[in-house]
């Protein structure tokens, strides 16, 4: 099956059989790079920056980081490609995080922006649903394999992550890219009747308490 897979990003995507379209963080930039996307059946959403902070130790360049990119990035997007997905009777995946769901209290603002992108999936999901748009949200754990999170903590957070979740490990990459496999309906899965789902892959990292204590 033929596929044509478009990125957007603010550098070019390493993969030559990737189109790559450069943006900057605004609304006038994606608008005028999604002018080149002609037709969209699958948007995935995956904007992410996670700073490990406390709320008085996060200063207002880092805030509003994460805002424009977990929050205002995400919707833009969907609002530039939002007809094009009803032409095609699309969907949208949103790749949100379990720390929209659960506290972690080294990273507010970062779990501020996820629990943002759950309820933005939610509330397309509903006014969406009438123009046969699917929209779902993977809820991703944190991953051994994902730079950016083991940038941000030591290799005793990471332990202490594996032994108080359920299944006394941590997630890769790959079980996130599985996810939306599935949820996509592109393996075969049987997925028309599902919307508006949560569907959380973090080894069981949602069902339990917060797993660290706040800094001081």
């Amino acid at each position: 099956m033929h596929c044509d897979v478009f990125v957007l990003d603010k550098v070019e995507h390493p993969n030559k059989k990737i189109k790559s379209l450069l943006i900057k963080y605004t609304e006038e930039s994606i608008f005028e790079a999604c002018k080149e996307i002609d037709n969209v059946d699958l948007l995935v959403l995956y904007p992410s920056i996670y700073i490990n902070a406390s709320v008085i130790k996060t200063n207002k360049q880092d805030l509003d980081a994460i805002v424009d990119l977990n929050l205002k990035t995400s919707f833009y997007v969907m609002k530039a490609l939002i007809e094009k997905l009803r032409k095609a009777h699309g969907q949208i995946i949103i790749m949100s995080s379990s720390a929209g769901k659960m506290p972690e209290p080294m990273s507010p603002a970062y779990c501020a922006s996820q629990a943002a992108l759950i309820m933005l999936g939610k509330c397309l999901a509903v006014s969406e649903g009438k123009n046969k748009v699917r929209v779902n949200t993977i809820l991703m754990g944190p991953s051994t394999d994902s730079s950016m999170f083991m940038k941000a903590v030591n290799q005793k957070e990471v332990e202490q992550w594996k032994k108080l979740n359920p299944l006394n490990s941590m997630c890769e990459v790959k079980d996130f890219v599985d996810a939306v496999v599935y949820l996509s309906g592109f393996a075969g899965s049987k997925v028309d009747n599902l919307t508006g789902v949560q569907l959380a892959v973090d080894c069981g990292e949602t069902i339990t308490s917060q797993l660290f204590e706040g800094e001081e």
